[in-house]
């Protein structure tokens, strides 16, 4: 029998061992998913503007929950950071990642635009990338909102959303 360890690195093996085994099903995502949303989010954003808004699908009848995170004076347009959250794609909200958006302006001086991308399994692909792609047309289309300059503009994410990025600057290259 082989060793469900061996393709780990030696120096890894005995805290995969000491992980505990989760599979994930309709259930227990739904129940992380709840416990995601009582997570308090950190109210102190000293030097950083945070606002949540609403911008169209490209059906054009729903609407993206976007997090907004903008220095507090803004004086010119800045670049702007798209970011994915992780999740493994099945869970995640953008306010799990208030405390690494807000380190991005504060140590850059940029606008972050973090999104509340549609979950599989609920939302299979593209749901979540097709929420990316509109982002990244909304934004570069916010040349007269303070603290965007369309013609500076990043992606970026953890874990999954990092796959989301990826993605998403394949799709812009193909559609131009």
């Amino acid at each position: 029998m082989t060793d469900p360890f061996s393709k780990i690195h030696p120096e890894l093996q005995e805290a995969a061992k000491k992980t505990p085994k989760f599979t994930f099903n309709k259930m227990n995502i739904w129940f992380i998913d709840k416990l995601m949303s009582l997570m308090p989010s950190p109210k102190n954003f000293e030097g950083v503007n945070v606002e949540n808004v609403l911008i169209p699908r490209q059906d054009g009848r729903t609407k993206i929950r976007l997090r907004l995170y903008k220095p507090e004076s803004v004086s010119a347009p800045i670049p702007v950071l798209i970011w994915m959250h992780g999740g493994g794609y099945l869970i995640g909200r953008p306010e799990q990642e208030d405390v690494c958006c807000v380190q991005y302006v504060r140590e850059t001086g940029i606008t972050v635009v973090s999104i509340d991308y549609r979950l599989a399994p609920k939302h299979p692909f593209p749901a979540g990338l097709d929420d990316c792609y509109s982002t990244l047309k909304w934004a570069a289309s916010q040349a007269q909102e303070p603290g965007f300059d369309p013609g500076r503009i990043a992606v970026g994410g953890a874990s999954a959303g990092g796959g989301l990025a990826a993605a998403l600057v394949q799709l812009a290259r193909d559609r131009n």
